[in-house]
Parts: C-alpha cells; sequence; structure tokens
C-alpha cells in the first residue's frame, strides 16, 4: 500500500499537485517526494493538510478573479 494516502487522495480532491504542496511548505518539489516515502507523523500531516487547503484556497481566488 502506498505511503500517506490520506494525503494523496486529500491533493488529488482538490486538484492539487506537489510542487503546489512544497512550495507552501517552502521545500523543494524533490525533498516533498522523499517525506512522501515514509509515512508522516500526525504533527507533518497537519502542516501538509494545511499546504493542500492555502494552495486549493489560492487556486479558487485565481480562478473566480478570472470569471
Amino acid at each position: 500500500m502506498r505511503k500517506n494516502k490520506d494525503i494523496r487522495i486529500a491533493a488529488m480532491e482538490c486538484g492539487v499537485y506537489f510542487w503546489q504542496i512544497a512550495s507552501w511548505l517552502c521545500i523543494t518539489p524533490e525533498s516533498f517526494s522523499r517525506l512522501m516515502r515514509k509515512e508522516l507523523d500526525e504533527k507533518d500531516k497537519k502542516k501538509v493538510f494545511w499546504a493542500i487547503d492555502a494552495a486549493a484556497s489560492e487556486q479558487e481566488r485565481l480562478r473566480r478573479s478570472h470569471e
């Protein structure tokens, strides 16, 4: 089974790419991909879910500004 499946599902459902999550966490996309290889603890998962929410909100804001 893939590690951090809950994070992967949340990102996919929100339409957020790993590079966007990494940007919000102020790390490189490569570093984020490495982090995802092992199951994250709850503290780190909270940070990642925050980044997913932030990236999704930014996408929605940008989408609305172009309407």
